[in-house]
């Protein structure tokens, strides 16, 4: 709009002065050529915009330039007010689709479940009821791969068995950690002190592959605590989330002594994990593997053939699949 008026001003204030021009011209008699070139107006493009180019009085006078940006200036204007009202609009509609979503859905729940707002309270408040305030943990247990603990309520609710979901998460770290802690580094004083400290506290516990304290045992290589562990009840056959008993991982990280000591109290040799291996398949398995004309695994496969010995004479079987025989009176050295 400014542009237009400069040029509107600019045009009046030339043509007046033209116009005061031509006339002297007329009153003194001058030639036609003259008065003729008074004014040569002419448009031409440039760029975008309209250029207008006007020459005063004989020729000899300044060009006055004015770059009229107009019509583009007044397509802008509109484009932008187009938008915003096209974006309002957009808003507007937008926000009651998704009230009407919304109520639909509100609707349609109501609908489902006939929950209203007395219903919906009531439910609170059972499970605030149902749910009270957690004392201690008493004991736990292991049920369908799932642990559970004995509550201690702190209301006049009855002790009731509960999963770990329904328990604060703290109360539950701080009655497993330091079980956990020391199964870990195989520390069999501090199991030892768990259990007789806490009567109910399962020997047997889980952690989220399915292992106990036994197999942390077995896996360092803890006969001491290994012993101790399964005089106090811990499950030789329990499998973990891959299949591995504690006798697959004695064998596995060949651990001859705690190999002894798990098949002495009933370890089962030929168990199998979730992809058919037992403990006497894996450790002939290594052995095959380990180098035979190689002096740093000589250690290395003296230990494995104990450990194959140990689950032959256990099962009372003295030929190997490879066809290898390990007589008792021989049970070493023979494929060293």
């Amino acid at each position: 709009m400014a542009a237009m008026a400069a040029l509107r001003a600019s045009t009046t204030a030339l043509l007046a002065a033209h116009s005061t021009t031509s006339a002297s011209a007329s009153a003194s008699g001058s030639g036609s050529s003259t008065a003729s070139l008074g004014v040569a107006g002419r448009v031409s493009c440039f760029g975008k915009g309209a250029l207008v180019a006007l020459r005063a009085g004989t020729g000899r006078g300044p060009l006055v330039v004015v770059r009229a940006q107009v019509e583009k200036s007044s397509v802008q204007e509109r484009s932008v007010e187009e938008k915003d009202r096209d974006l309002a609009a957009a808003k507007v509609s937008f926000q009651d689709q998704y009230v009407e979503e919304k109520e639909e859905e509100e609707d349609e729940e109501g609908e489902d479940y006939g929950v209203d707002a007395a219903d919906d309270a009531a439910f609170s408040a059972a499970r605030e009821e149902d749910y009270g305030e957690v004392s201690k943990i008493l004991a736990s247990r292991v049920e369908d791969g799932q642990t559970q603990y004995l509550i201690e309520w702190k209301d006049d609710h009855p002790e009731s068995w509960e999963p770990a979901d329904n328990i604060a998460r703290d109360l539950v770290f701080g009655y497993e950690n330091p079980w956990w802690q020391a199964a870990k580094k195989a520390d069999d004083l501090k199991l030892k002190e768990l259990l007789d400290e806490d009567e109910g506290r399962n020997v047997d516990s889980i952690d989220e592959k399915g292992r106990t304290a036994l197999f942390f045992a077995a896996g360092i290589g803890s006969e001491k605590c290994v012993r101790m562990l399964l005089e106090e009840g811990a499950d030789l056959h329990w499998q973990d989330t891959e299949g591995f008993t504690a006798l697959h991982l004695a064998a596995g990280y060949v651990h001859t002594s705690v190999v002894k000591v798990l098949l002495e109290y009933g370890a089962n040799p030929e168990e199998e994990d979730n992809k058919g291996r037992s403990p006497l398949s894996l450790a002939q398995d290594l052995l095959e593997r380990t180098p035979r004309n190689n002096p740093m695994q000589f250690a290395r496969r003296l230990a494995l053939d104990q450990v194959l010995y140990f689950c032959l004479r256990r099962n009372s079987v003295h030929e190997l699949r490879s066809g290898l025989l390990l007589f008792p009176i021989l049970p070493i050295y023979l494929s060293i």
